[in-house]
């Protein structure tokens, strides 16, 4: 019986191959769909504010609610998709939302009790750090 052992140099090869791959591979993989995902199946992150606590599947709104991510890079277009839908049996009473993306008013919705796919476009910014987007 023989054993076939890895040489130090392979190793340190191996390593070195890996330590540069790995990185790699995940930015390639981050830029080819860099989805940012908020799950509502569990607690709302801090920079989601003016939200009742998740009931499952779906999060009630506040009046105002806002989500406000510092950390994102604006040197690009995002887009943001909100799923939006109401309980209101009177038509009468149906809620009008308006979205801003810092600060200005980008998209104003008629919410239904259906779920409208909302995407709300968040233009690049040389100036602007992160994501600031307000639902009243």
């Amino acid at each position: 019986m023989t054993r076939k052992f890895v040489s130090p140099p392979g190793i340190l090869l191996g390593l070195i191959t890996g330590l540069i791959a790995g990185p790699l591979l995940l930015i390639l993989r981050y830029s080819a769909t860099p989805d940012l995902i908020i799950p509502v199946n569990r607690p709302l992150p801090d920079y989601c504010t003016g939200f009742y606590p998740t009931e499952g599947s779906f999060v009630w709104s506040m009046p105002q609610a806002a989500i406000h991510i510092d950390w994102v890079n604006r040197r690009t277009a995002w887009s943001c998709e909100l799923d939006m839908k109401t309980f209101c049996p009177d038509p009468a009473s149906l809620p009008h939302v308006t979205i801003s993306v810092d600060g200005t008013a980008v998209l104003e919705v008629n919410v239904t009790n259906q779920i409208q796919k909302v995407v709300v476009p968040i233009a690049a910014s040389a100036s602007a750090d992160g994501i600031k987007l307000d639902i009243n």
